[in-house]
């Protein structure tokens, strides 16, 4: 498993991971697209009034790297393509039950063992290389981020 922490003065955008992976568990996505499954909550305090983090399941992936911006994989470029389509059909599924996944950049792209794409990260931090910040969090700004991540 995999512990993302709950950081102090970022609580925003943990609150919006968990809402949003909570509406993917709810909507039975997991079963359709490539997403992270969230596995539980970890708590502190002496009646567990603290929510610390989440544990989701590990994506496991290949030695040459984890993610789009790994240099292993800018040479797959056969493989781009279905990295491509696989992102799209999960942005498609995610919107088509009112989910944005508002974080859309390289770092949140992993690539699987099976050389497949995942989309992870729903917190909704922003990078500006690939989402306009007027277009933040939008249905808008994931297609925008997606475009940005495989045609420029």
């Amino acid at each position: 498993m995999y512990f993302k922490p709950r950081i102090e003065g970022r609580e925003t955008e943990f609150e919006r991971e968990v809402k949003i992976m909570c509406c993917i568990e709810e909507a039975g996505l997991r079963a359709k697209i490539r997403v992270p499954e969230l596995r539980g909550f970890v708590v502190s305090g002496e009646n567990g009034e603290t929510l610390i983090g989440i544990l989701v399941a590990l994506i496991p992936s290949p030695e040459i790297g984890t993610h789009l911006e790994s240099k292993g994989f800018w040479r797959q470029f056969e493989l781009h393509k279905k990295w491509e389509q696989q992102v799209n059909t999960i942005v498609q599924e995610l919107h088509a039950h009112d989910i944005v996944w508002g974080d859309v950049n390289p770092t949140n792209v992993i690539i699987d063992e099976a050389m497949n794409a995942w989309v992870i990260d729903f917190g909704g931090m922003n990078n500006v290389e690939f989402v306009d910040e007027e277009k933040r969090e939008t249905v808008e700004g994931d297609w925008q981020g997606v475009q940005r991540l495989f045609k420029e």
